[in-house]
């Protein structure tokens, strides 16, 4: 019985690696599991106004289950980051992830990024509201804008 299934799973991933780029080798598998870094971008702006909030602090924090890293992976989350002018905060953080030709998906359980402004009330914003990042097949980068409202206290 566990020969079917691995024999039907080779079956299965050979038909999918088909539709892999051109470059790739005809019949060839691609399937990635690891750990890879995301440019999480905080794009942070008054609720009332919609105006930027330039000098906000972001921190990103890990929380939930499946989110450890691979052995020897730092799982440090980055330090934080103040806004630009334009309200913008990017930070980088490694998650881990897992690809096929479909695309991949990057592990980020309940991790959020905490905001603090001068005047303005803290906010929590959850990185996924589904525990996970999808992306389209073999991203140049990883990266996702997370906009950010803040109320005044």
């Amino acid at each position: 019985m566990l020969a079917r299934i691995v024999v039907t799973l080779v079956v299965v991933l050979g038909a999918q690696s088909r539709m892999c780029s051109a470059g790739r080798p005809r019949g060839a598998l691609y399937i990635a599991d690891g750990t890879a870094d995301v440019a999480l971008v905080a794009t942070v702006t008054d609720a009332r106004t919609h105006q930027p909030v330039s000098g906000a602090v972001v921190t990103a924090i890990r929380a939930g289950t499946g989110t450890v890293l691979v052995p020897g992976d730092s799982p440090a989350m980055p330090p934080p980051v103040n806004t630009d002018f334009r309200g913008h905060a990017i930070l980088h953080a490694n998650f881990r992830y897992a690809a096929d030709p479909m695309g991949s998906c990057l592990f980020v359980a309940r991790s959020f990024l905490r905001v603090k402004a001068p005047g303005f009330r803290s906010k929590d914003v959850r990185i996924s509201s589904i525990g996970r990042l999808d992306f389209a097949p073999e991203p140049k980068h990883y990266h996702v804008t997370i906009p950010i409202a803040l109320m005044h206290e």
